[in-house]
């Protein structure tokens, strides 16, 4: 009898039908149904919702990832070929490999991404080429400058908001970083000033906002001029011109020179903070790390805390002519405008 139990219980457990499984990741249903549709791995997609929850914009995101799948894997294999051309031929060459090199473009930032094709190992002298020679030289002398460093976090919630009401007119999260750090400079000019060997600081009556490219000969920065008494919508469209001409190497002189404070950004790469040389000349460059979600402390939630997207800012400073506080002011302002007086980017 307990026989025959058993044997009907094991007949049932196996003839009842099995419950799908639940998805590994939190998606909306609009998201759900748009992965399900293209038949995607929801393991693979990226979520940018509270705690990475996968909204529609996100699977979306992906699709059009996966459309230039096949064109990555020509720029990788270009860019391959261009490191490896420079053991063998001369700086001049060089140049035009530059300008057959492509790069990528994420979260609105435009950056050229390693290539991950795996390369023997080999003992081999590369030479610089003239590019990279100015880049190391500049570097070193960057050591005698009396540097200083200070961070801070900034809530991004309601930046990110504005972004993305403003992405459908091509406006670019660089363009906004851009224009908030040209206003902040607006209201502390020293940052904006340079140590003059005369004894004295440089006060410079323009804003000229330059942004780190990376390229295969390096690092370049292409410069907006008077980016304070710009539109977003002006500096998004010359942003996205200097950064063509910078990836093909037809930057003109004055497109990347007489800036006065730099904007570096390694938030693409998930980099939550890190510290930037400072070059002569300048008085500030600016950090900015990536995105994150995490709680905060919050007036409006019954617990005190509530979820909330932020992001760390890193100054580098001369400390000849700007002191701490001057740095802790300007990312106060720089704050303040990013979490609260967005209207001021607008204009």
């Amino acid at each position: 009898m307990v026989e025959t139990t058993e044997t009907t219980a094991s007949s049932e457990a196996k003839e009842a039908p099995s419950k799908p499984a639940a998805p590994k990741r939190a998606a909306t249903p609009q998201a759900l149904e748009l992965i399900k549709k293209n038949k995607l791995d929801i393991d693979e997609i990226e979520g940018s919702g509270n705690f990475g929850r996968i909204v529609v914009d996100d699977v979306n995101d992906f699709l059009k990832t996966k459309e230039t799948v096949g064109e990555e894997d020509d720029k990788n294999d270009k860019l391959a070929a261009a490191v490896d051309a420079a053991a063998t031929k001369s700086v001049g060459n060089e140049e035009k490999e530059d300008e057959e090199t492509s790069g990528l473009e994420l979260d609105s930032i435009e950056i050229l991404m390693p290539s991950f094709t795996q390369v023997p190992l080999q003992d081999k002298f590369v030479r610089f080429t003239e590019k990279q020679q100015d880049m190391a030289s500049k570097s070193e002398a960057s050591l005698q400058i009396p540097t200083f460093r200070v961070s801070r976090e900034i809530k991004m919630d309601r930046f990110h908001a504005l972004f993305q009401s403003l992405k459908s007119e091509g406006v670019s999260v660089t363009s906004l970083l851009a224009k908030a750090v040209a206003l902040s400079v607006q209201e502390h000019p020293v940052i904006n000033s340079s140590f003059d060997e005369g004894g004295g600081l440089m006060y410079k009556g323009d804003i000229n906002v330059a942004m780190a490219v990376a390229t295969p000969d390096g690092v370049i920065t292409p410069t907006i001029k008077n980016t304070n008494l710009k539109s977003v919508q002006e500096i998004s469209t010359m942003w996205k011109d200097l950064v063509r001409k910078a990836r093909a190497g037809t930057l003109r002189p004055e497109e990347h020179q007489n800036r006065t404070i730099t904007i570096t950004n390694l938030s693409m790469y998930d980099v939550t903070n890190f510290d930037a040389l400072l070059e002569e000349g300048q008085g500030t460059v600016v950090a900015i790390g990536a995105m994150q979600e995490k709680f905060v402390e919050s007036e409006d939630s019954m617990l005190g805390y509530a979820a909330s997207k932020t992001m760390i800012v890193t100054v580098a400073c001369d400390h000849r002519q700007i002191y701490g506080a001057d740095a802790a002011l300007f990312l106060t302002s720089l704050a303040s405008i990013m979490e609260k007086r967005l209207d001021a980017l607008l204009e």
